[in-house]
């Protein structure tokens, strides 16, 4: 009996220690819940949901309109002061530096010369040193969290992986383009050629493989459709593949020998090979 008894005692205690356990479970998802939530509204969304109130929509209609609890919507209208105060030590650069350094982010993203993690770290390194700023930072480096904040406080910029672009292929013009299109459609008019069937229209394009594949990702406006890095040409080892369709839909068969050649091949060489 005294054995069935202590068997009791020790499977109550182990019900006790997982429920305990699940008790503890629940409440770090809870606050992790809240964390997340708190990340998925920013001050702009706030004040969308204050000018809603203020026009007449209920607090529960702004806060599944603009993606912001009721309850800091209240307290926002009851604070407004607090609307765009910051939690936390204080930023180490101040609010008009961190807006020049936003301005020349995106303005290098703008032509084609972004900006990386990297060389933001670097820059802003030496503008502490050159200005002998106190910093907490290691080598007055900034570390992981400073650059995660900085991102956070400035929305509008985001994280891309640039498509890069060669020199020659990023100073073609919008009146290159044109150009090209009016020698084209000269020259089809003159060999009277402006009407010839689609299937005798080809147009190819290639895609490049790189075998070296390496491109840190780069800051630039958020929303921006494309992310452009202009790099020298021939600065890596790649594989070219030139694919041609007719202006039908036909897509021109693929050649019947496995030419690789690299960037020092004559154009009289590559004539030859596919003859």
């Amino acid at each position: 009996m005294a054995v069935k008894k202590k068997s009791n005692v020790e499977t109550k205690n182990s019900m006790k220690s997982k429920h305990k356990l699940e008790s503890t479970k629940k409440k770090v998802l809870k606050n992790q819940k809240k964390k997340d939530k708190r990340k998925q509204y920013s001050s702009d969304d706030v004040q969308k949901a204050l000018d809603a109130v203020n026009k007449g929509l209920s607090y529960r209609e702004a806060a599944k309109k603009f993606g912001v609890p009721a309850t800091s919507i209240h307290r926002a209208l009851q604070h407004p002061k607090k609307l765009n105060s910051r939690h936390g030590p204080a930023p180490i650069l101040s609010t008009e530096v961190e807006k020049e350094i936003i301005h020349w982010i995106l303005y290098r993203a703008e032509r084609d010369y972004p900006v990386s993690k990297t060389e933001l770290l670097d820059s802003v390194q030496a503008y502490i040193r050159r200005l002998k700023i106190q910093t907490p930072f290691t080598n007055d480096r900034p570390g992981r969290h400073w650059y995660e904040n900085f991102r956070q406080r400035h929305q509008q910029i985001t994280l891309r992986t640039p498509q890069q672009l060669t020199l020659i292929r990023a100073q073609v013009s919008e009146d290159d383009l044109r150009g090209w299109f009016e020698e084209v459609k000269a020259y089809l008019v003159k060999n009277n050629l402006l009407n010839i069937h689609p299937s005798r229209v080809f147009n190819c394009d290639e895609t490049n493989i790189q075998l070296i594949p390496k491109s840190e990702k780069i800051l630039t406006r958020k929303g921006a459709t494309t992310a452009y890095k202009v790099v020298h040409g021939y600065e890596k080892e790649s594989i070219t593949a030139l694919f041609m369709y007719a202006a039908d839909g036909t897509r021109a068969p693929p050649h019947d020998k496995n030419i690789i050649l690299t960037r020092k091949t004559t154009v009289l060489t590559i004539v030859i090979l596919c003859l």
